[in-house]
């Protein structure tokens, strides 16, 4: 098997998950009785905590791989580098890769950061240096921009 067809096939298995989860999280509120809401308000602990391990069982691309997709040749190191208080791209993009799935719900995205580790404060101020480099770096806005859209990191 070729490398396409193992990255083909691996996609396709990460996209069957995503529908099982949905599947599972949409069975567990209508078994529980609980609002069909989008984001944390709407949800259980468990379904939480299921949006959680989803986001965690993204595949983290190699330091090429991530460099290649995200700079466009028109980065510099710099633009992708951890934020100030130590949160790192990966971090940041695989929490923002989820932003559509919680309907773009901040607290939804603050409880994905937590299962990763990051503090509420740090968080907050992660996206605010990641959101200003956005808007000053082109690469880095067209590559939040890609993430946000495509669900994935």
């Amino acid at each position: 098997m070729g490398l396409f067809d193992r990255i083909k096939g691996a996609a396709s298995n990460a996209q069957q998950a995503s529908r099982n989860a949905d599947a599972d999280v949409a069975a567990a509120r209508a078994a529980s009785g609980a609002p069909n809401v989008p984001g944390v308000a709407g949800m259980s602990a468990a379904e939480q905590q299921a949006l959680i391990a989803q986001a965690m069982a993204q595949p983290v691309p190699t330091q090429a791989e991530a460099d290649f997709r995200n700079t466009g040749g028109s980065a510099d190191e710099a633009a992708f580098a951890p934020a100030a208080n130590g949160v790192t791209w990966q971090q940041y993009a695989t929490v923002i890769a989820q932003s559509q799935a919680v309907g773009y719900d901040p607290a939804a995205l603050a409880g994905l950061a937590a299962g990763l580790g990051i503090s509420g404060a740090d968080w907050t101020a992660a996206t605010e240096e990641f959101a200003a480099r956005a808007q000053t770096n082109p690469a880095v806005g067209r590559e939040m921009g890609r993430i946000a859209r495509e669900g994935r990191a």
